[in-house]
């Protein structure tokens, strides 16, 4: 079919909708029950705007053939969830297609000028940590780039780095994405690369690097950090790469020019560009990471505005990443994140109100799990969030009241 960069960006969005709605349909499918007619003119909706922008994707049978094909109904009021779940599925297999084959495309020659920068870094390798699968980080880093700009000039450096992004380039052949993190630090994305491969893969860039004259009379080395989301926690796009770039750090220490692989272990350590942290204190800051708590309640939740209060009583300061609303470990939306350049901070001894738009409606989303429902539902609310350089995950149970006919919630007893 073939899509431009906007069309991919909104292809990539039903997908990560309908993937959550497939989720909900196994789950209902592995208890044999069925789904209301209001829940499933839900997802008939979804699926209607797939097919408006995208209609070669989709299967045959249409979304309004819920409603009469004879298959798909149980005593009138009910519609088979197998024959659903396998209709959503091949819709979903063609979407996939279609992203798989745009992210295989080659890309045109890179140059410095031309590389994405870090916000694109992080929001496109979430977008591949969403859809699910291996995604490896590299983490390069020149070894004493600042004596190259010293003795050679800005001019020689800046065709090092040139250089550089040219063999790295030809190193991945277009299986992966180079970013530019700034000066002379670069990111390699590599989809569906074991950290065996991405390890591989990270010598031969360090091996070439090292293996040409990149300025005059001497050579350049570099010092990689590896991190794959295939190994062991729970991984962000912004806490893979900062893995990755805890790994080169490892690797400077141990002398440049070498390889570092990201090793998860209990209480591991986070590593500052500016020092090193003494195990010492960063047993102390971990310590005072896990005494604090944060406290959450619902305030409004209407479709397509949601609010809020986040409290925390510490006496350090809250990064909040991403707020969600769950039921039974099941996610009612995509997670909320604060708005690029804004972010949600929550100062010691205070609250924050966060406010976010989930896509699909968390409202229509309960309709399809409940069998018959209910004014009443019990669900939790989840807050990833980082305090003293950790990453923390706070939750509560809450009981709302679901008005579905008016897609609102509101929580019992804040």
């Amino acid at each position: 079919m073939g899509v431009t960069e906007k069309e991919l960006r909104k292809l990539r969005g039903y997908y990560s909708s309908l993937l959550g709605q497939q989720q909900l349909f196994e789950s209902i499918a592995a208890s044999q029950r069925v789904v209301e007619e209001t829940s499933v003119r839900f997802l008939a909706e979804e699926l209607a705007r797939l097919e408006a922008d995208f209609p070669a994707l989709l299967p045959p049978f249409r979304p309004k053939d819920f409603y009469s094909h004879p298959a798909y109904i149980i005593g009138g009021a009910y519609y088979q969830v197998s024959g659903i779940r396998s209709y959503l599925a091949t819709a979903l297999g063609k979407v996939k297609a279609e992203l798989d084959a745009a992210d295989e495309a080659p890309e045109a020659p890179q140059s410095l000028e031309s590389l994405p920068a870090k916000s694109v870094l992080l929001s496109e390798t979430e977008r591949l940590l969403e859809r699910g699968g291996v995604v490896s980080v590299l983490f390069i880093d020149l070894d004493d780039f600042k004596t190259v700009n010293d003795t050679q000039g800005h001019a020689a450096g800046d065709a090092c780095l040139e250089a550089v992004v040219k063999i790295t380039a030809d190193a991945i052949f277009h299986k992966g994405k180079l970013y530019s993190c700034g000066g002379d630090e670069f990111v390699v994305v590599l989809p569906n690369f074991e950290i065996s491969e991405a390890t591989a893969t990270a010598e031969r860039i360090k091996e070439a690097i090292a293996s040409v004259n990149l300025v005059s009379g001497a050579s350049v080395t570099a010092s990689l950090g590896v991190a794959s989301s295939c190994q062991s926690g729970q991984w962000t796009a912004a806490s893979l790469v900062d893995a990755a770039d805890q790994a080169m750090y490892r690797s400077k220490d141990a002398g440049r020019n070498r390889v570092t692989v990201h090793e998860p272990a209990i209480g591991d350590e986070r590593v500052s560009k500016a020092k090193l942290i003494p195990r010492v204190a960063a047993g102390e800051l971990a310590r005072r990471a896990e005494a604090v708590e944060l406290s959450m309640s619902l305030r409004q939740a209407v479709s397509g505005n949601y609010m809020a209060l986040v409290s925390n009583e510490s006496d350090e300061e809250v990064s909040v990443g991403k707020i969600s609303l769950e039921r039974n470990g099941i996610e009612l939306s995509r997670p909320g994140k604060p708005k690029q350049g804004e972010g949600w901070i929550i100062a010691p001894r205070s609250g924050r109100v966060l406010n976010w738009a989930p896509v699909p409606d968390p409202v229509g989303t309960l309709a399809m799990m409940q069998l018959s429902p209910t004014s009443s539902v019990d669900i939790e609310m989840v807050v990833h969030y980082e305090v003293l350089e950790k990453r923390k995950v706070a939750k509560r149970k809450i009981l709302v009241a679901v008005d579905y006919r008016n897609h609102r919630m509101d929580q019992f007893s804040p």
